[in-house]
């Protein structure tokens, strides 16, 4: 079973994540997560099935926070237009276990789950941090656009799903582009594998 945590600003969390650059300051197996996190990042099947999975479970946990019977999963773009989102295909993944029964029979999930994972798409690269330099919550904001609007016609909570969240930028301009689209602040919840160190 997972030990979800939040942060100070609301965002769940499962792993804490080292970056790459700080790996010589801790030990093997602390940097260990980490490593498997960048294995997630590069769609390798083991790594893949175990953070679905955990975040199925986070699901599970998250959906008992709302009243709403439907979930929405939405990833958060990847920095860059033409970059895979594997978030992206983790959320294929638990929609396909939903329509299978398995989000219900085997982590007890009886909400209704959507693979919202194109609603929110990048239409302009930033930068990143491995480049130099952060994408700004502006620049973030003005480079994702969400495809449809007036979401509060869905009856939906929603879940912003990323890989790995640092001081919750893009996770933050998310949440405030699908509010300008209709969805209400109170049903949006924002997770990620790992928060950063």
């Amino acid at each position: 079973m997972i030990d979800l945590k939040c942060t100070e600003t609301g965002i769940y969390y499962i792993h804490d994540y080292i970056p790459t650059r700080s790996f010589s300051r801790y030990s093997d197996s602390e940097v260990e997560m980490s490593k498997k996190i960048w294995d997630y990042k590069n769609c390798e099947q083991e790594a893949l099935d175990l953070f679905t999975n955990e975040l199925m479970e986070a699901i599970t946990i998250i959906a008992k926070k709302t009243s709403r019977y439907n979930i929405g999963l939405v990833a958060v773009p990847p920095s860059k237009v033409n970059k895979e989102s594997t978030v992206g295909v983790s959320i294929w993944n638990i929609h396909n276990w939903y329509d299978e029964g398995i989000t219900k029979a085997e982590f007890g999930c009886i909400e209704t789950i959507y693979d919202y994972s194109g609603l929110l798409t990048r239409i302009t690269d930033v930068s990143t941090s491995h480049e130099g330099r952060r994408a700004t919550y502006d620049e973030h904001k003005a480079s994702i656009r969400c495809s449809r609007d007036r979401l509060f016609r869905y009856r939906t909570a929603f879940i912003l799903i990323d890989d790995v969240t640092t001081r919750g930028t893009i996770m933050d301009a998310c949440r405030d582009i699908l509010i300008e689209n209709g969805a209400s602040e109170d049903i949006i919840f924002r997770l990620a594998i790992a928060k950063t160190v």
